[in-house]
């Protein structure tokens, strides 16, 4: 017989520190760069959806997406530096045990050795 451990769920939040001394320079930018497209807007509707994925329309979820390119091919968004250079988002990856654990557990990809 095999047993299967299941957690308690719902599972408690887990509080995180503030990365940020003033949030409101995150949502300004957040409001600055937008708008952010969903993944799925290359359907241009529901019937197209259905058609191409065969599936139907009432079954498409355009999930909200948080995606947009503040810094990509070494060109930052106005603005943006700040975060990208901000020492809560550096400092853990200076750490070798925080590495480990991201290409362990979280990320995995070549890490060339």
């Amino acid at each position: 017989m095999r047993f299967v451990v299941v957690p308690e769920l719902p599972r408690r939040p887990i509080v995180l520190a503030p990365a940020v001394a003033d949030p409101a320079v995150v949502h300004r930018l957040i409001d600055a760069r937008a708008p952010y497209w969903p993944v799925q807007r290359y359907f241009a509707n529901g019937a197209e959806y259905a058609a191409l994925s065969g599936k139907s329309a009432a079954d498409m979820i355009v999930a909200p997406v948080f995606r947009g390119s503040w810094a990509a091919d070494g060109v930052v968004s106005d603005g943006v530096e700040p975060l990208l250079r901000h020492p809560a988002f550096i400092d853990p990856l200076r750490d070798p045990e925080f590495i480990r654990l991201l290409q362990q557990q979280y990320v995995r990809y070549p890490t060339g050795s």
